[in-house]
């Protein structure tokens, strides 16, 4: 649902949006590989330094921890969690939750 959303998107920024959502939303039951795929897809769209970009990397991060099994590639997840602990990334993002359960898991 989320993807068809992204695609039906009328520009950049709202197809980041919603491919951001649709990462925190099913972050937690899917599969690690799509949640990669989806960051990377994401990612390829999203303005550099932007809350999303940041929002992005983390989510990426974890998912190649979890996929791939080397703690190097947590440097990205580890350098949020400092800077912002389990605050929203931004106004909109309501989620922050979501980060930092998974924050926890790790």
């Amino acid at each position: 649902m989320f993807l068809a959303a992204a695609v039906l998107a009328p520009d950049r920024a709202t197809r980041v949006e919603v491919l951001c959502d649709a990462l925190l939303t099913c972050l937690a039951s899917a599969p690690a590989m799509w949640v990669l795929e989806t960051a990377a897809v994401a990612l390829d769209q999203v303005e550099k330094g932007t809350p999303q970009h940041r929002l992005l990397r983390f989510i990426e991060s974890y998912a190649e921890l979890v996929c791939r099994c080397d703690p190097r590639r947590a440097e990205p997840m580890t350098a949020e969690l400092i800077r912002v602990g389990a605050r929203s990334v931004w106004a909109g993002q309501g989620w922050s939750l979501t980060v930092a359960v998974h924050a926890v898991n790790m």
